[in-house]
């Protein structure tokens, strides 16, 4: 968050590899969408105040309420976990007038397994139902095996990476043409869209920079989530919990070979600035 000319993307990803996109952070654009970054839009729209050349100040709001990191936990040999909470920053617009909240929780948390993998995972809880759209904007993609929500993503010099996306909850997956707009030139990219029209969902996205080819599992029971991660190496079985409330972090808890090698409990709460 800043006070500057910053777009609406609050929990969007962006990723790189070597000097190359994976998922592409967006331009400096006159005109800036949520539509266009790595993140989430309900039934279409984006964020609060999207669609000007900035989105500071939002008349009659904290900016700091509307989106905030939740969490961070550092662990061994460079692990690391990142939350950030957003749904505060989907509301009604009519003429210049904002309502309420859309979302009640737009929980996006980032695992970062360095040289093995990386994991997003997103909780997402909706006012009534909505058209969640899950939204990853790329150079190229393609689906390797849709019924797995496998997918694999390409860079312009041809670079591949592997994803796989999978929910609590059937949804549907598209690959559309997207236009980029910005201040300094143009751009023709992909997206990537997993969709479902409902109150609640749970996703959660592989990624495979690291060529170890790991396969995941999705098991929801009693509001717990068991995510396994399989390699030929090792597996790797997570426990996911929803964050009690709006600012608490999630609990999470990463174990191989019936040891922790990371986890997130309710007092790995985000630093908050000064």
């Amino acid at each position: 968050m800043n006070t500057a000319h910053d777009d609406p993307d609050a929990n969007s990803i962006a990723m790189a590899v070597a000097d190359e996109f994976i998922f592409h952070p967006g331009t400096y654009s006159t005109r800036k969408l949520t539509e266009t970054v790595s993140s989430l839009t309900v039934d279409g729209k984006g964020q609060i105040m999207e669609g000007s050349d900035y989105t500071q100040p939002v008349p009659n709001f904290d900016s700091r309420t509307l989106s905030y990191l939740t969490a961070w936990k550092t662990g061994d040999k460079g692990r690391l976990i990142i939350e950030g909470e957003a749904g505060n920053a989907y509301r009604k617009e009519d003429h210049n007038k904002i309502s309420d909240s859309l979302l009640k929780k737009f929980r996006r948390t980032s695992i970062w397994m360095p040289g093995e993998y990386i994991l997003v995972l997103d909780d997402i809880v909706a006012n009534g139902s909505h058209d969640l759209m899950w939204r990853g904007t790329v150079q190229k993609a393609q689906f390797i095996q849709a019924s797995e929500g496998r997918c694999q993503i390409q860079t312009k010099s041809g670079k591949n990476v592997d994803l796989q996306i999978l929910g609590n909850k059937p949804f549907k997956g598209a690959i559309d043409h997207l236009y980029m707009v910005g201040r300094w030139g143009n751009e023709m990219l992909q997206q990537l869209q997993f969709s479902a029209q409902t109150d609640s969902i749970k996703f959660a996205c592989l990624l495979d920079p690291w060529k170890t080819k790991p396969t995941l599992t999705f098991k929801e029971e009693g509001g717990n989530v068991t995510l396994t991660v399989h390699t030929i190496t090792f597996e790797d079985v997570w426990t996911w919990k929803s964050a009690k409330d709006d600012h608490t972090p999630s609990s999470l808890e990463c174990k191989r070979r019936g040891t922790v090698l990371i986890n997130l409990t309710e007092k790995d709460k985000a630093p908050i600035p000064e």
